[in-house]
């Protein structure tokens, strides 16, 4: 699930299912207001893209390895609203069938990452639809099931950490192309940036992770 900003000021709190589900709640009377994926595919990961202070932008990954762009603050589901898809000329080209969504923090704007099963990830800009920058291209150990957390770190730098199911993490900054190499005893199942530290999740717990260090 992840939590989407519509311009009457409102936040809602967006859930997807395996089985194709897509709704929008708001908490504070905790009635679903709206529903999204009208095609209902099978959703693998989920995540919150704003597209500027008060309007987010909601992008799923399916289980076939496509990406969809809904705009949770329009009614009918089948209305595009302020969402753009992302250009399906460069998804096929690249042969990306994306396994985890993620957005990440640029200069004056939010992009959208893209992570497939083979380690390999993509930034899309999705007020365009289009590629933005070089991608991340799968590294050794970096196959397998991807997990993907994006933060601001208190120097300024932004940074994209991806794991996978082997062990292996890397902390990538989009703006430099630099990438630090971690490599762990555990499988990670989930990532959080939790102010200068990364949250690893794993099967029997969690741990933190200092991101400040080059």
């Amino acid at each position: 699930m992840c939590a989407a900003a519509v311009p009457d000021g409102r936040t809602l709190l967006v859930t997807a299912t395996s089985r194709g589900a897509v709704r929008s709640w708001d908490p504070a009377t905790g009635e679903a207001v709206g529903r999204l994926n009208p095609y209902g595919s099978p959703i693998r990961s989920i995540t919150a893209v704003p597209i500027s202070a008060a309007h987010t932008l909601v992008v799923a990954a399916d289980t076939g390895g496509g990406v969809h762009v809904w705009d949770p603050a329009v009614d009918d589901p089948w209305e595009r609203g302020a969402a753009v898809q992302l250009s399906s000329c460069a998804h096929a080209g690249a042969a990306h069938r994306v396994a985890a969504v993620a957005a990440v923090p640029a200069p004056g704007r939010t992009l959208l990452a893209t992570g497939d099963d083979q380690g390999v990830v993509r930034l899309w800009d999705p007020a365009t639809g289009d590629p933005a920058g070089d991608a991340l291209p799968a590294g050794t150990g970096t196959a397998g099931l991807p997990v993907m957390a994006a933060a601001t770190l208190p120097d300024g730098r932004r940074v994209l950490a991806t794991g996978s199911a082997l062990g292996r993490l890397r902390v990538w900054e989009p703006e430099t192309g630099t990438v630090q190499h971690i490599a762990l005893d555990l499988a990670p199942t989930c990532l959080a940036a939790a102010g200068p530290d990364l949250i690893v999740g794993h099967d029997r717990g969690a741990v933190a992770l200092p991101l400040t260090g080059r």
